[in-house]
């Protein structure tokens, strides 16, 4: 019962995270809360001190989604709570008396309050009034205050046929038709209070009995078998509020957050409701452990001995159809991850083809060609090409594609690190020239080779003509005026330009 209590005062706050509470199907059951409503008792305005601001909590559960039983829809069923809640009066259903021991040596003021019998007795709870202790501390007593607060809770279980069974019997004024009756008592004892504080008890009402019986008509057997494990546990195991009363005692209570060294800090004015809210959360947050209990076992090995285990295959598919979050596990949509997939290899191919379709459709109909060319030339590869290629390097094919390649075996340029502030490529080396200068006389007339006799050391053969004027005579060809037979060449005294081919 404490786990359920602590779990419901964690997760089932708005500002809790999902990933805070990973253990079952929902973080919380889903419920509603209503403060509007009138007296839910047969007494109305004459046991209500409110027919008008009375709170009403109801929660609509499914199997399936909510408790996560795995089961088809057609072995599903629906879980409905409704609790309604009214501060009741106390005048006219009480009495103040005075008890004395068995010695009548000492005796005490009591409060007895009458809302129906509890066993032989004819009231339904009694409660220590006795001077104000507080007053006994302030004159100086030994006496130690009783700075807790005192809860107590009696329930009536209601019948199909609209009486009630139980140790406690509700006198007609606070029974309502087909409901289980709970009131709670609440005392504050010797708690001073820092403000005034408008509060009170309240009474849930709900009908488990009956429900239990109803449900039997509802399904087919094979589906009343296996339902049937189910209403069993929540009807035998699912505690009522007085249980979570009982169990808890005034660890129930949300006031007792702000209660410190007997003193009771501010209180809203709709500060039942609040606690009210609590135990119904509470309420709801066992009954999600209760389908985990039923599946699994419970955690408590004491309790193995009264554990009821599965008697037919019915039962046991049940057990076995129990769903929970795991970090063992994980579940996934197999038609999302189709989906993802599909679309985003989709995607991925569009992406990985727009450029190669839009380039062939642009070379098809040779549209765009500048733009193509620059787009492609601005390429890792194309600008690498095309500084090699300005500097002499490499015999280059496929200049227009996205690859472009050299003809084997060709080397490129190296890095010129001549300067480390300004790296760049090492240019070709100049081509070198060897000047080879012929022997001359130093006169203004220079010798004459003879016809096809190429001057020694030289590559090729030169033909230089002589500075002095050439004339003709008669058609005839003369060198220094004497006529010449066949056509002859002269060297000047200018010197012989060698040509070096240089070798890589």
């Amino acid at each position: 019962m404490a786990t359920s209590a602590n779990y419901a005062q964690e997760c089932y706050r708005n500002s809790t995270y999902f990933q805070d509470c990973p253990t079952f199907v929902r973080k919380k059951l889903p419920w509603t809360s209503r403060d509007d409503i009138g007296c839910p008792f047969l007494g109305r305005d004459k046991i209500c001190r409110s027919n008008s601001t009375n709170l009403r909590l109801e929660s609509y559960i499914d199997s399936n989604f909510d408790l996560g039983i795995n089961s088809p829809s057609g072995d599903r069923f629906s879980y409905r709570s409704v609790l309604e809640c009214a501060p009741l009066k106390t005048e006219g259903y009480s009495e103040h008396a005075i008890e004395y021991t068995r010695q009548n040596t000492s005796s005490r003021d009591v409060q007895k309050y009458y809302y129906g019998t509890l066993g032989p007795r004819p009231m339904t709870y009694q409660y220590n009034s006795g001077p104000a202790t507080e007053l006994l501390y302030l004159h100086g007593s030994s006496f130690t205050m009783n700075s807790e607060y005192t809860i107590r809770a009696v329930i009536a279980y209601a019948s199909p046929n609209g009486s009630y069974e139980g140790l406690f019997i509700p006198i007609p004024d606070v029974q309502s038709p087909m409901a289980d009756v709970s009131l709670v008592f609440l005392s504050a004892n010797d708690i001073m209070f820092s403000e005034p504080t408008d509060d009170s008890c309240c009474t849930p009402l709900a009908g488990s009995d009956a429900v239990a019986e109803l449900v039997e008509n509802l399904w087919t057997k094979e589906q009343k078998t296996f339902i049937s494990w189910f209403k069993t546990a929540i009807h035998h195991n699912h505690p009522s509020l007085n249980s979570i009363i009982e169990n808890l005692g005034r660890s129930s209570l949300t006031s007792r957050y702000k209660l410190q060294g007997g003193r009771q800090g501010p209180l809203p004015t709709n500060q039942w409701q609040l606690e009210v809210q609590y135990w119904f959360s509470t309420m709801l947050a066992n009954l999600q452990m209760l389908m985990i209990d039923t599946a699994t076992g419970p955690a408590d090995a004491n309790l193995t001995p009264w554990l009821r285990r599965p008697q037919n295959r019915e039962e046991h598919r049940a057990c076995r159809s129990q769903k929970i979050r795991s970090d063992s596990f994980t579940s996934f949509s197999t038609l999302g991850l189709a989906i993802l997939l599909g679309v985003g290899g989709l995607i991925i191919a569009v992406s990985l083809s727009l450029e190669f379709l839009v380039d062939w459709i642009q070379r098809r109909r040779k549209i765009g060609t500048y733009r193509r060319l620059e787009w492609q030339s601005n390429a890792v590869l194309q600008l690498q090409r095309l500084a090699h290629e300005e500097l002499g390097f490499g015999t280059w094919s496929r200049t227009a594609d996205d690859h472009p390649i050299t003809a084997p075996g060709e080397h490129l340029a190296s890095l010129d690190i001549s300067d480390p502030n300004h790296p760049k490529l090492a240019a070709r080396a100049a081509k070198s020239e060897a000047t080879s200068q012929e022997g001359s006389s130093g006169n203004s007339t220079g010798e004459t080779i003879g016809q096809g006799a190429p001057k020694p050391g030289m590559n090729h053969m030169v033909t230089v003509v002589n500075s002095s004027s050439v004339t003709t005579d008669s058609g005839s060809p003369t060198i220094d005026g004497q006529a010449s037979q066949a056509p002859t060449q002269s060297v000047v005294n200018e010197p012989l330009r060698h040509h070096h081919h240089p070798t890589w």
